[in-house]
């Protein structure tokens, strides 16, 4: 049975993960800090990075909560086609790993647009927060009357979809920030040498655990 505690953390657990991640946000604001020797460019290209990244996940779980405000559909009918695409998702990046060309057209000098892009062709976070806002919402469902208004499930999904999307971004925003500022003052990039994970196998490998979930679901 799920809970709202329970898919929070979910969410949070993956956003720790993904702020471990270099690529995903803390490499980027240690190269502006010692780039400008400032602390404050180092925390204004953590915080973009996070943004752009909360923009991706929010173009593809809004139109989800509208869809299911609109239509009044049992998140549980959709629970197996979304668990069926995370599988191949991330088989696919098993497969085949590296950034997808489309990256290479957006300059990494607009940070909060590159990383945008990438939440939507790379990480596939959108896709990963689609199973636990489904499950958000079926409790949602639960606890209504048997006859909810359009406006009023409109504003409870879309207030779901932009809180499940923060629990991710949020402690990616921290844990990546955090790194960051260990690696400015203490470690420096020379750290990056001696320690490195493949983090986009372990993420390739929590979709296909997570489609997994939804299908038995």
């Amino acid at each position: 049975m799920m809970h709202v505690p329970g898919l929070v953390a979910m969410a949070a657990a993956m956003g720790v993960y993904q702020g471990v991640n270099p690529s995903m946000g803390w490499l980027y604001a240690t190269s502006r800090g010692l780039e400008n020797h400032s602390v404050k460019a180092l925390l204004g290209g953590g915080v973009r990075f996070a943004w752009g990244h909360y923009l991706g996940m929010n173009v593809v779980l809004l139109p989800m909560a509208w869809l299911l405000a609109f239509t009044q559909l049992h998140p549980m009918l959709l629970m197996p086609w979304i668990g069926a695409t995370l599988i191949v998702y991330g088989l696919l990046k098993l497969r085949k790993s590296g950034h997808p060309r489309l990256l290479n057209r957006v300059s990494p000098l607009h940070v909060s647009r590159w990383s945008f892009v990438m939440a939507l062709t790379h990480c596939g976070s959108p896709l990963m927060m689609l199973s636990p806002l489904l499950g958000l919402v079926m409790i949602s469902q639960a606890g209504a009357p048997a006859a909810v208004s359009l406006p009023t499930a409109l504003q409870s999904y879309t207030l779901l979809a932009l809180g499940i999307s923060a629990a991710m971004a949020l402690p990616q925003l921290v844990i990546s920030l955090a790194i960051a500022v260990a690696v400015y003052f203490r470690l420096g990039l020379k750290a990056l040498t001696r320690y490195w994970l493949n983090f986009d196998l372990g993420w390739s490998i929590i979709f296909i655990l997570m489609g997994a979930m939804a299908v038995r679901m």
